[in-house]
């Protein structure tokens, strides 16, 4: 196989798609270029996708088309015919009444037994357990007799009585206009239902600016995108930099706060995002939360770092960190809150410099809601150590920087989006990680690198990086 762009013989199309990543260019623009055009769909001419070097673009833009088009029903058909159909079917006959004296096995007792008590020890029990997970109720007590056949399905959420069959239903087709429609994994309807605790006027697939939302709260102007690391990652997405991006410039365009939730943080940390949620949602106003003001805490250093991580691992979506200085909160001696302090990271493109800090981590401990303790923590790393300067840094996909504006911080930048790395497609890796090695080339970029080991890449949507500067005469002691 010979590259095109820079005449260099491969042994297979793979390993020209793994090469053209040097020469800057896609598999599509490559193969427009070089090896063919983009083609329309032979039946309605709309664009159809691209597919690989070796198979080029797609015949048909739809299956509807597909099945649509003359050529293709003709050609079915005489293959269709070439095939002996009436001595297949006297075939199976035969062996059916040789087997079991009955020429269709389906209304033979004994295999309609032997399959009905498959069906009730196997499938049955995932079924029942299902439509509870659902809050759907089966209408009638007949689960056996309605499996394949439309029966009438009640949900519990709104009450609607609406057709649909079992199978329908453990395929997790949702046909309840207040329930998830389709092609939705199971982790997002569980994100789905979580939010719809909270606040049932949630909707799910909602248009704005023709982007679609995972799930919208009209009412309050708030917005959940579920992101599967696999799905938006570069090996799915056409512009995958920049995707979660527009989404959230749409959204801000639009006066709607958009969270966006990775997969791995909802599997990993599913308590810390649904305590954020829940505080975003319903603005820290429900039942259970302690209410504490923050001038009843007593602030005082952590210097045990074991306690300091357990707190970050417990309450902070990032978890640990390598922080030199942690301050907390404590009521009643008990660790409620914690801000941790570091030099420059060296991961993050900062350089360690005298006196220059950075604001590394801060939580609350779930359940609890202390309003001015942030300010409490960082006066008391003001009085105590030495500063000319603190930054931090805010991620875009949860927060618009308010608490760093309350604390007197000035915005400085809003840096690009930056990239993990996945192999598996349920865990980002940090790309600090998997930096280039010094016994690898020095002229491939790392990620070509990491994408020739089978790693690809997830985009955020950027940070917003805060600052500020001391500007008493003194450094403070």
């Amino acid at each position: 196989m010979l590259c095109e762009v820079c005449k260099k013989e491969l042994v297979s199309t793979k390993a020209l798609s793994q090469h053209i990543r040097f020469h800057n260019i896609t598999s599509q623009e490559y193969y427009d270029k070089y090896l063919g055009n983009s083609k329309e769909c032979e039946e309605c001419g709309k664009k159809t996708n691209f597919l690989d070097l070796t198979r080029g673009y797609q015949k048909f833009c739809s299956l509807r088309c597909s099945n649509n088009n003359k050529n293709r029903k003709e050609k079915f058909r005489e293959s269709y015919l070439r095939n002996d159909l009436e001595q297949i079917k006297n075939k199976r006959k035969k062996t059916n009444f040789e087997r079991y004296g009955n020429e269709n096995a389906n209304q033979i007792e004994e295999i309609k037994e032997k399959t009905l008590t498959t069906f009730r020890k196997n499938r049955l029990p995932i079924i029942r357990k299902q439509l509870e997970v659902l809050d759907l109720q089966l209408v009638s007590s007949n689960y056996e007799s309605c499996y394949n056949k439309e029966t009438e399905i009640r949900c519990l959420k709104c009450n609607k009585i609406f057709k649909e069959s079992i199978f329908n239903i453990s395929q997790r087709m949702y046909p309840c206009s207040c329930q998830i429609r389709y092609s939705r994994s199971n982790k997002e309807v569980e994100l789905f239902n979580f939010v719809y605790s909270l606040d049932p006027t949630c909707k799910s697939n909602e248009k704005i600016d023709n982007i679609e939302l995972d799930i919208f709260i009209s009412s309050k102007n708030i917005a959940i995108e579920y992101n599967g690391i696999y799905w938006h990652s570069d090996r799915i997405l056409k512009d995958p930099v920049n995707y979660h991006c527009k989404k959230l410039s749409i959204c801000d365009k639009n006066g709607i706060k958009l969270i966006q939730v990775f997969e791995d943080e909802w599997v990993l940390k599913k308590e810390i995002v649904k305590s954020r949620l829940k505080r975003i949602i319903l603005n820290n106003k429900y039942d259970d939360i302690v209410r504490i003001h923050g001038r009843k805490c007593t602030i005082k250093r952590v210097i045990d770092n074991k306690v300091k991580n357990d707190f970050l691992n417990s309450y902070h979506l990032q978890g640990s960190d390598i922080s030199e200085i942690a301050i907390g909160a404590f009521y009643n001696d008990e660790l409620v809150s914690i801000m941790t302090f570091s030099h420059g990271n060296i991961s993050k493109g900062s350089k360690k410099t005298e006196y220059v800090w950075e604001l590394s981590r801060f939580c609350i401990k779930i359940g609890y809601h202390i309003p001015g303790i942030s300010g409490k923590l960082l006066s008391y790393f003001k009085k105590n150590f030495k500063w000319k300067e603190i930054f931090s840094y805010a991620d875009r996909r949860w927060s618009d920087g308010d608490v760093y504006y309350k604390l007197g911080f000035n915005l400085n930048s809003i840096t690009k989006p930056n990239y993990w790395y996945t192999k598996d497609g349920t865990k980002r890796i940090h790309r600090f990680n998997l930096r280039k090695k010094e016994e690898e080339p020095s002229n491939i970029p790392e990620w070509v690198l990491r994408l020739q080991e089978g790693y690809y890449r997830i985009w955020d949507c950027g940070n917003l990086k805060f600052s500020m500067i001391n500007k008493t005469e003194e450094i403070v002691e």
